[in-house]
């Protein structure tokens, strides 16, 4: 638990494997489970994270050409307050996921709360292969909400996902290429 970025990481710059591990209960406010910025990459391979909670990026939060590589793993059970129930992504962020699955990430705020799988800022992509997105909650976007930039998304199946105004998808502007 931290007050800070990160409840249980925070990678500033470098390379992070994390393989065959489990993690619980990650409190943090940019971040519950990781904050990862400045070029950084966190890799999760066949790794499961679970109930964490932050006020932005209820999983993982990440910026500045950040990367997150998630294989074979599963994130459940992530809340934040604002915005990406399961990942706040943005700057020039980038998600490669295979055969991944997150369940149950919701927000709770109940004002201008965005994307209760991932809130995409400024130019992020999500690449990916044989993925589920199941069971988000989001006042818009329940699965994701997209600022205006430009974004690409494949391989992701959401399913299961409550948006109370605004749709499983939530694109505020910009141009989004949609695969698979």
């Amino acid at each position: 638990t931290s007050k800070h970025n990160g409840g249980c990481l925070h990678l500033i710059g470098g390379v992070m494997e994390i393989t065959h591990s489990k993690i619980n209960k990650c409190i943090g406010t940019n971040g519950g489970f990781a904050h990862i910025t400045s070029t950084a990459v966190l890799k999760l391979t066949r790794s499961r994270i679970n109930d964490s909670i932050a006020l932005r990026g209820g999983g993982v939060y990440m910026n500045d050409h950040s990367n997150l590589v998630l294989l074979s793993s599963l994130i459940q059970n992530t809340n934040a307050f604002d915005r990406g129930g399961g990942i706040y992504a943005n700057n020039d962020a980038a998600i490669t996921m295979k055969g991944t699955k997150i369940r149950n990430s919701f927000l709770t705020s109940t004002e201008d709360s965005r994307g209760g799988w991932l809130y995409m800022g400024r130019n992020v992509d999500v690449f990916g292969f044989g993925n589920s997105v199941e069971n988000t909650k989001s006042l818009n976007g329940a699965c994701i909400s997209m600022d205006p930039s430009m974004h690409v998304v494949e391989g992701i199946n959401c399913s299961n996902a409550y948006s109370f105004e605004a749709g499983t998808i939530f694109i505020d502007g910009g141009s989004v290429n949609l695969d698979d």
